[in-house]
């Protein structure tokens, strides 16, 4: 019964792993975009950190 449960429990951390590559994977696109959204936001938190198209010409 020991060997079942054990089983059991490596199937399921196998199928989670599976779960979440298959995830990735699918929705790569959607996550690189929310990603580089998100990255954009936080880039531009101070002035050292922005793009230098961002600066106007003074």
């Amino acid at each position: 019964m020991k060997n079942l449960k054990l089983i059991l429990k490596i199937a399921a951390v196998v199928a989670a792993i599976c779960g979440i590559v298959f995830t990735i994977i699918y929705f790569r696109d959607e996550i690189v975009e929310f990603y580089n959204k998100i990255k954009g936001k936080l880039g531009k938190c101070c002035p050292c950190h922005r793009e230098e198209d961002d600066f106007e010409d003074i």
